[in-house]
């Protein structure tokens, strides 16, 4: 017999810090047991803290700007001001990858 848990955002925090992988926000986990649910059509699934922190990422405009710089979409996507156009930023990351703008600023991407 399976015994199966399912996850909050706390619960998952939790489980990401005793693997001392807590690389994300709440806001972050909530994003990703959203996809998760989303994808796995109502099947259960392990949990791989290691493979979701190779796959996944959560940061700051600026600093994906930084990181993706050598994509013309990405680097360009500052207004008139100099102030990264975050609508224009995600468009550009969906258009390459799965990406999500959460509640508190940041975007959690699938790395690409």
């Amino acid at each position: 017999m399976a015994l199966v848990k399912t996850l909050d955002k706390y619960d998952l925090q939790s489980e990401f810090m005793k693997a001392d992988r807590d690389y994300y926000s709440l806001d972050g986990y909530q994003a990703l047991l959203d996809l998760f649910k989303e994808c796995d059509c109502g099947k259960n699934t392990n949990l791989d803290v290691i493979a979701i922190c190779c796959e996944f990422t959560e940061d700051d405009p600026s600093s994906i700007q930084d990181e993706y710089d050598n994509i013309p979409e990405i680097a360009e996507c500052q207004d008139e001001d100099g102030e990264i156009d975050v609508d224009k930023l995600m468009d550009a990351l969906n258009y390459y990858t799965w990406a999500v703008l959460l509640d508190n600023g940041n975007i959690l991407y699938q790395d690409f």
